[in-house]
């Protein structure tokens, strides 16, 4: 379901994007890729709303992947919320100080 969620992210077909890495998240709850990659997705279909949740997961998870939290930040943004966005466009800056690179 992953990579084929990939593929139709990657051409831009948002909504198999989102159908895909749904299905992945849900198979696999610990899968934390898999909510990012459906965040990203919402967020590129201008689901911004429906982006957070997944979203908050994976950083929730994987607090030090500065793409999370940009990621995060757009949704809140997107959706009103600018202290929440604020503080993940400032957990993004720690992460990015923290020199860890998160491989996709």
């Amino acid at each position: 379901m992953f990579v084929l969620g990939e593929i139709a992210r990657r051409a831009g077909a948002w909504d198999e994007a989102i159908r895909l890495f749904t299905r992945a998240s849900q198979l696999d709850a610990g899968f934390l890729e898999a909510y990012h990659a459906l965040g990203m997705s919402l967020n590129a279909a201008g689901k911004f709303a429906d982006a957070i949740e997944p979203l908050e997961r994976y950083a929730k998870g994987m607090p030090d992947d500065p793409a999370g939290h940009y990621q995060l930040a757009i949704a809140y943004s997107r959706t009103g919320n600018k202290a929440a966005a604020d503080r993940e466009l400032k957990l993004q800056q720690e992460a990015l100080a923290k020199g860890v690179c998160v491989r996709r």
